[in-house]
This record gives C-alpha cells, structure tokens and sequence, in this order.
C-alpha cells in the first residue's frame, strides 16, 4: 500500500530520533527541507532504474495527414520498448530505429507496409508545430497510434473516493490517472473518474485531466508511488552520509532491498527436460536495461 510522502518522512525522523515535521507544505526547517529534497532526489534514482510497473502508462493519439512528427506523452520519461501499435491497421511499428535507419530510409524511400518510427528530441513546449515521435512513411489518413512508457510522476495525490467532500484546487488519482478539481468545496458522486483529456462531471465535481508530471509534493497526503522500506532506507542512507559520512551499512542495505524489491516482479521460471536452461519470463534487473 502506497504511504504518504509525509508519514515517511516522518517515520525516518523519529527513528533517527530527530524532530519530525507536521506537513511538508510550508517547511522553513533547513534539515526538514534537505529531507524532502533528499526524498526528491531518491526518487528519482529509483525512477532511472526503468524497472517498476508502477510507472508504466499507455498513450494512444490520431494521426493526421502529411504530419510525420508527434509530441510525446506530457509526462514521458522512457519508451517500453516493442509496445508501439498502429492499432487501426492491427500493426506493430517498426523501431525504434537507429538515426542512421531512419535517415537512409527518409532520403532512400521506405517500402514497408507498417510505419517505422524514431523518437528525436525532446520537446515539453504543447505549442511546438513539430513533436518527438517521428513516423516514417508520413501518414496519409487518421489513425490511432499507440504506445506504453514509464511516466515520470513518482507521486500520486491522495486516491478518488466516493461521496467524498472535496476542497478548492484539490487533485486525486484514479487508475493512476491524475485529476484536479478547479474551485470551491463539492462532494464526488459514485462513478470512479476515467476520463484522459477534457473534464468530466462527478457528483457536484467537475474533474480535470491533469497530464502534466507530477514530481513535487502538492499537499501532505501525496503518496509515494515506490516502495516505503526502499525509500526509508534511502533516507537514512542518504542523511547519514551528508551528516556524517558513515552512511555505508544502510546504503548497502537500501540496494539490497532494491534489487529484493524488482525480484517480485519477476515471473516464474519456464523450461523443458530437454530443451536449453530455462530462463527467466522477466528478467529486469536494478539498473540494467539500457534503452
């Protein structure tokens, strides 16, 4: 079960018998402040291992005739390789390809029936006329194209429930998906929000679609989405090095706890009395995918 930001941070607090914040909001404590930014930090290490199932997301788009180039996802940090579809046609896109793949196949012609793609760049500007994603041949009709990818949101604001009253500026999560509601205090009806553009009346709510990431603390029950023992552990590996450089037992246990953590994703092993060794159906390891 995800923890909030704030009951971790304060959980590590007491343990190392240091006065513990009471939100996270309005901090003017330097040591307090340094833990956060100590959280942020851990974060996004953990994010950079591209291991967790917790961050994987899937973004669909239409196509648009003589437009070669996409933007990405708002909230993109990796590809998941071998996901990307042209799912009118029921076709895998080839790639990504490599620059000078792509570049032979621009200038020599490309004679393939599915498109190709390469990812180039990187563009956060919405009003950019150009984007990312780039689809070889150039698109001639509308077609939904997909993909999935790691987003690079490591928190979560607090879970949607029903029948709930909510405040101005609030934001929940709904399968992972991120909503604000805009002004005063109303109450949510029953239908879980699953909207992924636009606004969508609930109850007496209008829930916005927020696609941008979502890396900093907005209010004290944003939840972590790792898991609390790695980012305890990290906490205190991290504070005990900057305070007092004797940090090395606790950060060999934060990575042992790590790579025990990216173990329960693995799936069973398969294999045959004759066949080769068996193998591993996931075999992620902490920081080995290189993409």
């Amino acid at each position: 079960m995800m923890k909030t930001a704030l009951s971790i941070i304060q959980a590590v607090r007491y343990k190392m018998n240091l006065s513990a914040p009471s939100t996270l909001i309005t901090l003017t404590d330097p040591d307090e402040l340094q833990m956060l930014h100590t959280l942020y930090t851990i974060c996004e290490e953990l994010r950079a291992a591209r291991c967790w199932p917790q961050l994987k997301r899937k973004h669909s788009f239409s196509t648009v005739d003589t437009q070669a180039s996409y933007q990405l996802a708002p909230d993109f940090y990796s590809p998941l390789l071998a996901t990307h579809y042209n799912e009118t046609d029921d076709g895998r896109l080839i790639g990504p390809e490599s620059d000078e793949t792509f570049s032979n196949m621009t200038v020599m012609g490309d004679s393939t029936i599915n498109y190709s793609y390469r990812i180039f760049g990187r563009d956060e500007n919405s009003a950019s006329a150009a984007g990312q994603l780039v689809l070889l041949p150039t698109p001639s009709a509308v077609q939904t194209v997909s993909y999935e990818y790691l987003t690079r949101s490591f928190f979560l604001p607090q879970n949607w429930t029903a029948s709930t009253s909510y405040g101005a500026n609030a934001y929940v999560n709904a399968s992972g998906n991120i909503y604000q509601k805009p002004t005063g205090t109303a109450t949510s009806g029953t239908v879980v929000p699953s909207h992924t553009t636009g606004a969508v009346t609930d109850g007496t709510i209008t829930w916005t679609y927020i696609s941008a990431p979502y890396e900093t603390i907005i209010a004290d029950t944003d939840l972590v989405v790792f898991d609390d023992d790695l980012i305890k552990l990290g906490l205190r590996a991290e504070w005990n090095e900057d305070h007092s450089g004797e940090g090395q037992i606790a950060r060999q246990r934060y990575e042992e706890r790590i790579n025990q953590a990216v173990a329960r994703y693995k799936g069973p092993y398969r294999g045959n009395m004759c066949g080769k060794a068996p193998s591993s159906r996931y075999t992620t390891q902490y920081k080995s995918w290189s993409l």
